[in-house]
């Protein structure tokens, strides 16, 4: 199933200035944003087929630099907990991007296990799916900021639910289901060869193989992937981060 993902060529443009900007000499977490670009937005389309035609140009502008304060200024990104984090170089390119934005404390707490309407959020995001309906395909109850990505999410094939009709979307997402839904969003043909030490859940094997293959997840010093453990947001971040790097 072919995808055409509009968030592809926007991390190329922003991760350059980013590098740009760090290069010279800015404050950690600004970007100077000096870029003329211009690139195709396609509708994202789940059920394969030709492309779409393009809905036409977007023109970034350059920044001006004899322009008044506050006038095409830099984004800022401030994330208070993530300086020196492993993950930090890829959590601040997505939030560049506005795929991931933190919480309102201003931070983004890295090490914090991934619920499961937050993790469709992610990935809805990191698409640029059209998010702006909200049609009921749950019967349990979902928090008002999380029900139109889990309907877009539903509708775009990347999450399916349980048996009994719920989703249950405060509950933890783990690893296994975590790559199961990047594998849905970004599919990939080859099926690497996995060197993992523990067991992988059946239902999982072949997405995570996959999602190995192509260097989305490479598993913890010791050799092992840890299917049934939950999936921080730096892991989510990270994994998603090097989906969308892959297609450009």
């Amino acid at each position: 199933m072919q995808r055409h993902l509009p968030i592809l060529i926007a991390v190329a443009l922003l991760v350059t200035a980013a590098g740009a900007g760090w290069a010279a000499g800015l404050p950690p977490g600004q970007i100077s944003n000096t870029l003329t670009a211009t690139f195709r937005v396609y509708r994202v389309t789940s059920d394969g087929g030709d492309p779409p035609p393009p809905s036409g140009d977007i023109v970034v502008p350059p920044v001006d630099p004899e322009a008044p304060p506050g006038e095409d200024e830099p984004p800022t990104i401030e994330l208070s907990d993530i300086d020196g984090h492993w993950a930090a170089e890829q959590i601040l390119a997505l939030a560049a991007l506005g795929v991931v934005t933190g919480d309102p404390d201003g931070t983004f707490r890295p090490d914090n296990c991934l619920t499961r309407a937050e993790a469709t959020k992610l990935a809805v995001m990191a698409l640029g799916l059209d998010d702006s309906d909200y049609i009921p395909v749950f019967s349990d109850a979902i928090a008002e900021w999380a029900r139109p990505y889990i309907a877009t999410g539903f509708r775009a094939g990347l999450i399916i639910g349980y048996p009994d009709g719920t989703f249950r979307p405060d509950g933890l997402i783990t690893r296994a289901e975590w790559v199961m839904i990047v594998i849905r969003a970004w599919p990939q043909d080859e099926i690497g060869e996995t060197s993992f030490a523990d067991d992988l859940p059946d239902w999982a094997q072949e997405a995570i193989r996959k999602a190995a293959g192509a260097n989305l997840v490479v598993g913890y010093p010791d050799g092992s992937f840890r299917p049934d453990r939950f999936v921080t947001r730096a892991e989510a971040a990270v994994i998603i981060y090097r989906a969308c790097q892959q297609r450009l």
